[in-house]
């Protein structure tokens, strides 16, 4: 429904949100600097997002209902983030945290999946044992790593230095 270079644009703001939201709701003191921070990060990824526009002139600019698709992705993991921050000051677990949210994932997901696999039930065969063995690797290992990684992060630091880390995300 977008284009990619319109959807990273609109999900460049996730931080901005963050920052507002990890202000009103959890009442974390945000530094002037900070905000320019989240600004000039917020600039650059726009300016990589429109790299095709500087070096051609053409401008994708996406469908509004796929740009709007990726905002509420945006506000969506701002959500994971505040939900996620309230929980460790609660005193659970990034264990806990991390394998409930995977949890909640998987019924979201598991209509999805039955459907994409009723509408073509010979996938299996095209992405064969080893392609099979490679999903099952980066959902069971990197996912669970790495959403268990940002949650330990997470409990360490404030939901706003956790909301800048998209930017370091390539």
């Amino acid at each position: 429904f977008t284009s990619a270079m319109s959807a990273q644009a609109v999900f460049t703001t996730a931080p901005l949100l963050n920052t507002i939201f990890s202000f009103l709701i959890l009442k974390e003191r945000i530094k002037l600097v900070r905000v320019g921070g989240v600004l000039l990060g917020m600039a650059g990824a726009i300016v990589i997002a429109l790299r095709t526009f500087f070096e051609t002139g053409s401008l994708e600019t996406g469908n509004i209902t796929g740009n709007a698709f990726v905002f509420l992705a945006a506000i969506s993991w701002v959500g994971f983030i505040i939900t996620s921050k309230k929980l460790s000051k609660r005193g659970y677990h990034p264990i806990t945290i991390t394998s409930h949210s995977l949890i909640i994932s998987m019924f979201g997901f598991l209509p999805l999946a039955v459907l994409e696999n009723m509408q073509n039930s010979a996938w299996t065969q095209t992405v064969g044992g080893l392609g099979l063995l490679g999903i099952v690797y980066s959902s069971v290992v990197a996912g669970v790593l790495a959403f268990l990684a940002y949650q330990t992060g997470l409990k360490l630091t404030s939901a706003f230095t956790a909301g800048v880390v998209i930017y370091l995300q390539p």
